[in-house]
């Protein structure tokens, strides 16, 4: 599989004639998928409003149509992640 990443981005400016309010918004998304040790990946980033990292998703999975995957089980998917890992956690 190539490696792909994928950006998608946003940024808004609100006004609010009635408070004399002005709020920015910048948002933002990455997708990258790919091949790493012999398993394929997908990832995603997102951030808040404030365009500061919200979560993380990563996914890693491999698929033998043929069923040899894990000896006698014959599997033909097995697949690890595709949980939400939030930043502050990472930090702590």
């Amino acid at each position: 599989q190539t490696p792909s990443v994928d950006v998608v981005a946003s940024a808004a400016v609100i006004h609010d004639a009635r408070t004399a309010r002005t709020d920015t918004q910048t948002r933002y998304e990455l997708f990258a998928s790919g091949e790493l040790l012999g398993a394929s990946f997908d990832a995603r980033l997102s951030s808040d409003n404030g365009g500061q990292p919200q979560s993380l998703r990563v996914r890693a999975y491999r698929s033998d149509p043929n069923g040899n995957l894990f000896g006698p089980l014959h599997a033909t998917h097995a697949a690890i992640g595709d949980t939400v890992i939030w930043l502050l956690l990472l930090l702590l």
